[in-house]
Order: structure tokens, then sequence, then C-alpha cells
């Protein structure tokens, strides 16, 4: 069996490069990951999350992909289109949809995608977490 893990980074502006530390640090957990083959969760729909994918692609690392979708009847297209936006290869990803009702379940959708990710991860690596971020499930002791 192999082990997971995951990337931790509270939200982050729409814009940033590579100079941003939070991004510099994503780079070193991917490189670790890979070094070590463990299979990444992520997904999409903000860019901390966004990043994590886009590289996960990059390094050919296997992956597991939750995806928030509001429409179960556009499953198909929907994770089509996202496979094809970040050049997955099929063989290395795996789609799992977070289904969810209306517009107004939409924040409470996203926090339940982190929670998930977090739980079925093995392995937690925080790279940007503010201390005052609506993150809850990410607080450490």
């Amino acid at each position: 069996m192999c082990l997971s893990a995951t990337i931790l980074n509270s939200r982050q502006a729409i814009h940033f490069c590579r100079k941003d530390k939070w991004v510099q640090q994503t780079l070193k957990a991917i490189k670790m990951i890979k070094e070590k083959k463990l299979l990444l969760y992520s997904s999409v729909g903000t860019p901390n999350w966004e990043l994590v994918t886009a590289l996960a692609s990059l390094n050919e690392i296997k992956l597991k992909l939750i995806i928030p979708i509001q429409n179960d009847n556009k499953w198909d297209s929907t994770k089509k289109n996202i496979e094809h936006q970040f050049s997955l290869n099929s063989n290395l990803t795996e789609f799992i949809p977070l289904f969810y009702n209306g517009k107004n379940q939409f924040k409470e959708i996203m926090s339940k995608r982190d929670a998930l990710i977090v739980e079925q991860a093995d392995i937690l690596i925080p790279v940007s977490i503010r201390s005052q971020g609506h993150k809850e499930i990410w607080k450490f002791s």
C-alpha cells in the first residue's frame, strides 16, 4: 500500500510567482513527495490547490483529485476538462467527485473538501498556514 500526503496552504492571492515563499516551499514539498513515491491528495478551484495539482502533473506524481461539483450530470465533462487543463495522466490520476446542491453550499463544500483531504492523507505537509485563517481543520498543536 502506498502512503499518501497532502500539502497544506491557506488561501493565497490569485496572482503569485515562483519568488513567493509559499510557492518555493510547495515546490520543495512536491520534490520530497516525488522522491518518496507518495500518493498526493489535491483539488481544484483555488490557487493553493491548483498549484499543487499542476505540479503533481508536471512531476508525474500519483494523484487523488477531489473535485467539488454542483451537478452530477456534468461529471464526465468536468473531469475531462480538468484532465485536459492540467495535462493529467489518467494512469496516475484518480478523480473523486464531491457533489453538492446549490451555490449557497459552496463555502460549506470547500471546507468539507479540505477536511476530506486532511482525513484521507497519511502525511500532512503544512507549508503556509495563517494563524488567523479560516482553516480550522488545519490547526496543529
